[in-house]
């Protein structure tokens, strides 16, 4: 009897042993490190500066050897080594494309201080692409009602800063990319007008489809910026002149006249770009001259409440979104002007659903490419 419990005595104990090393064992191996000390080699730990050079003014704390490590060639120092305590500025060059972050680190024998730097995109980007200069203007971040008289579901959306072409893209530049210009009387496309081709003027009679499938694509191997069509929250805050609206009819002015070109002012034909005033951002001819594809499909009302952050529009649809009406132009029977900045448009991606020409078939639509939509880019970061 006393044999057997000593027996089980020595086992439990050794057990115990096993599970005590085990404990320790595990201890000792854990990766776990200890939360570092808050660094006190500076009181800052982030900088931000505007788009054009800028400098600030830091002060390193120690009585020890200091350093700073960092790779971005657009930022400065006046020193980056020292000893002891020190103040030194901290420089961003000009800024001319989209907003940058980056860090670098100061840091002694004992401590490390990590500071978080950033600059703003500029306010306009220039492009050149085959010869030709494309203007992009930054429309900054912002909340806004989308809607309009017709739609019930008037309601807040919110965008991040985004790039949008300063003008319509141009015969000039389609003709550059393409190789070609899109008039012409075959495939059921409108008539064919002399003034169509003038380099200055947007480039019209172009469908959705044409501008995914052909011109989009052909852009991508001759630059290595990458373009899309903006959606339409994007051209509609772009329109009302972003963060800066000043709440106007159309787009820059409660004067149509000062601002676009329709059926009152146009003589029946497009007109170069950039001729009358731009809106708040500096955006040209968003009410009138050509209409404007957007990216989303088409609905009855806007995107609910659902999709309040960049909506992009249904997922699906018939036709496609067109914003900012055209030199054929006019305002309605109860004064709404299709140039108005919130005025809403829609046409099939191939072309436009038509009646002119004639198919020998009268009961049968005919699709043909509408003289009067355009489209401007977005610059995609």
């Amino acid at each position: 009897m006393l044999r057997r419990y000593l027996d089980t005595y020595w086992v439990n104990l050794l057990l115990l042993k096993s599970v005590v090393i085990s404990v320790l064992f595990i201890s000792s191996c854990s990766t776990e490190e200890p939360t570092p000390k808050p660094s006190t080699l500076c009181n800052i730990s982030e900088i931000s500066f505007e788009s054009e050079q800028s400098a600030m003014l830091i002060t390193v704390n120690t009585k020890e050897s200091w350093s700073i490590e960092h790779l971005s060639n657009w930022i400065d120092f006046t020193a980056t080594t020292g000893r002891g305590k020190t103040s030194l500025l901290v420089g961003a060059t000009k800024n001319d494309g989209f907003g940058r972050i980056d860090s670098f680190l100061i840091k002694t024998a004992k401590q490390t201080h990590k500071i978080y730097i950033e600059q703003k995109g500029a306010a306009i980007v220039h492009l050149d692409i085959l010869s030709h200069t494309l203007v992009f203007v930054k429309v900054e971040g912002g909340t806004f009602k989308i809607g309009n008289y017709q739609n019930p579901h008037e309601h807040d959306v919110s965008l991040t800063e985004y790039y949008i072409g300063q003008t319509e893209v141009t015969n000039a530049f389609w003709e550059a990319i393409v190789g070609s210009l899109p008039y012409s009387n075959e495939n059921k496309n409108y008539p064919y007008t002399m003034d169509d081709d003038n380099p200055d003027f947007p480039v019209t009679a172009v469908s959705w489809n044409d501008i995914h499938t052909t011109f989009l694509p052909l852009l991508h191997t001759k630059t290595s910026h990458t373009f899309r069509l903006p959606t339409e929250a994007e051209w509609e805050f772009a329109a009302l002149g972003g963060n800066k609206s000043k709440g106007y009819t159309f787009s820059g002015s409660n004067i149509l006249d000062v601002v676009g070109w329709d059926a009152s002012n146009a003589n029946d034909t497009k007109q170069a770009v950039a001729q009358l005033e731009p809106n708040e951002i500096n955006l040209y001819d968003m009410s009138g001259n050509a209409a404007e594809w957007c990216s989303d499909w088409y609905s009855d009302w806007y995107n609910t409440t659902e999709d309040t952050t960049n909506p992009t529009g249904p997922v699906s649809g018939t036709y496609k979104v067109i914003r900012g009406g055209s030199i054929a132009s006019e305002a309605g029977i109860l004064g709404f002007h299709p140039c108005h900045a919130k005025q809403r448009s829609y046409a099939h991606p191939s072309g436009f659903q038509g009646a002119w020409g004639d198919t020998g078939h009268p009961d049968e639509p005919v699709i043909y490419k509408c003289n009067e939509i355009g489209f401007r880019l977005v610059l995609v970061r």
